[in-house]
């Protein structure tokens, strides 16, 4: 009987233990770099994840890369969430791209979404953002 008991408690320690890492995984962000996300997209899907990148915004949208990242898809979309308050710095990075490209290293936090777009005409990936910092000056490209 004895025996039972401590098995039942090894149990229900390994699933408290599994559940609170699988909550935790879902509130708080997880601090990656985009390439580690890239490269196991699986791993990521709907994480919360905080990353820091090169953004580029044109025409009011803004991309994340890295360029240093050894894989096909080494970009992902930023997509506000409807709760996502922005901001002035980072409203006039978005809205004053409407006519040219802005660059600027930031860091994004939100939900990784391994299929956010066709990938046709742009990057497969996308972060379904909650909130967007500004970690460099603004810069324009020409």
């Amino acid at each position: 009987m004895k025996f039972i008991l401590y098995i039942f408690v090894a149990i229900l320690t390994f699933a408290f233990g599994v559940g609170l890492t699988w909550v935790s995984y879902r509130v708080v962000p997880v601090t990656v770099s985009f390439c580690e996300v890239a490269q196991h997209p699986t791993w990521y899907q709907w994480a919360l994840v905080r990353v820091e990148a090169s953004a580029r915004a044109a025409y009011g949208s803004a991309i994340i890369l890295d360029t240093n990242c050894k894989t096909d898809e080494s970009a992902a979309v930023v997509i506000p969430q409807e709760s996502f308050h922005q901001s002035p710095e980072v409203a006039s990075f978005l809205a004053d791209s409407n006519t040219e490209v802005h660059s600027a290293r930031v860091v994004v936090i939100g939900r990784f979404d391994q299929n956010a777009t066709m990938g046709c005409f742009g990057p497969h990936f996308g972060i379904r953002a909650s909130h967007i910092e500004l970690q460099s000056p603004v810069t324009l490209e020409h």
